[in-house]
């Protein structure tokens, strides 16, 4: 599923805010490693995978992509 998605993904980052967000989230991920805070880094893992889709989903819709060529 990741390796059919990552093209959107890749595409959808040509959109400074998507840029900003993820960035701002891996820095997050970053600094609670960093700061031996092993909890909160894998909640923030684990609120990225599961939120990460929205970005990629806004992008494709203001692309005009229907459904079908998503699943396809």
């Amino acid at each position: 599923f990741i390796r059919r998605t990552r093209r959107y993904e890749l595409a959808s980052m040509g959109d400074r805010k998507n840029v900003r967000s993820t960035a701002g989230t891996k820095a997050k991920i970053i600094r609670a490693l960093r700061e031996e805070n092993l909890e909160l880094a894998c909640s923030l893992v684990r609120e990225s995978l599961i939120n990460g889709g929205a970005p990629v989903f806004e992008w494709l819709a203001e692309m005009g992509t229907d459904d079908e060529e998503v699943s396809a």
